[in-house]
């Protein structure tokens, strides 16, 4: 009768032991996917802050390059309105030799000015938007993963870029536009756009 109840007690003790065990396993393998996952979501947040950063600072340097450009349409209109007479407004075509021939080419001069200051800030605005995207995400911890050589030697080399025009609105754009992308490149990529507007590349 005792070693009966020996035997079963120890069995019991048995079962209980693997029980334990076992629990103890799943405890331990959802302990370490819990973390992984934990480790998993604080990384998908850290990549959404850091482009949602970039994008920010992008778009409030595209902004702020829209708004100067409207500015200077105000300043343009302003000094065509402030000039002189009516005589300004007449429908005719003034001969050359006339007074209002040359205030006219005058004002004409001033506006081309304004011109050229806008097309130099449709060039630079936007990669200066692009530059402030880059120091958003690499402070978001996110590193460098790539150059815009790619992009340079299709400006140089591509037929359609080459056959551009050397100078729109008296801006020659390549030289300053190639550099400053350049600039851009050597400090390290971080993020690129994901879309393709113009005649601009298409990335990932």
């Amino acid at each position: 009768m005792l070693k009966r109840s020996f035997h079963r007690s120890t069995s019991q003790s048995g079962q209980v032991l693997a029980a334990g065990v076992f629990i103890l396993v799943i405890l331990l393998l959802l302990v370490f996917a819990g973390f992984d996952i934990h480790n998993a979501l604080r990384a998908k947040f850290k990549i959404q802050t850091a482009q949602e950063s970039a994008a920010i600072a992008g778009a409030t340097w595209q902004k702020n390059s829209l708004n100067l450009i409207g500015e200077i349409n105000l300043i343009k209109a302003c000094s065509v309105l402030m000039e002189g007479d009516n005589a300004n407004w007449n429908t005719t075509i003034p001969r050359r030799d006339t007074l209002l021939f040359r205030r006219n080419a005058a004002i004409q001069a001033r506006v081309d000015i304004l011109t050229e200051m806008q097309t130099r800030i449709s060039f630079v605005g936007p990669l200066i938007g692009f530059a402030a995207a880059q120091q958003a995400a690499k402070a978001n911890g996110v590193p460098n993963r790539g150059d815009l050589d790619f992009y340079l030697e299709d400006l140089q080399n591509n037929i359609r870029y080459r056959m551009a025009k050397v100078a729109i609105n008296r801006y020659e754009w390549r030289p300053p536009y190639m550099e400053l992308i350049r600039t851009i490149s050597q400090n390290g990529i971080a993020v690129y756009p994901n879309t393709t507007a113009g005649t601009s590349p298409r990335v990932d």
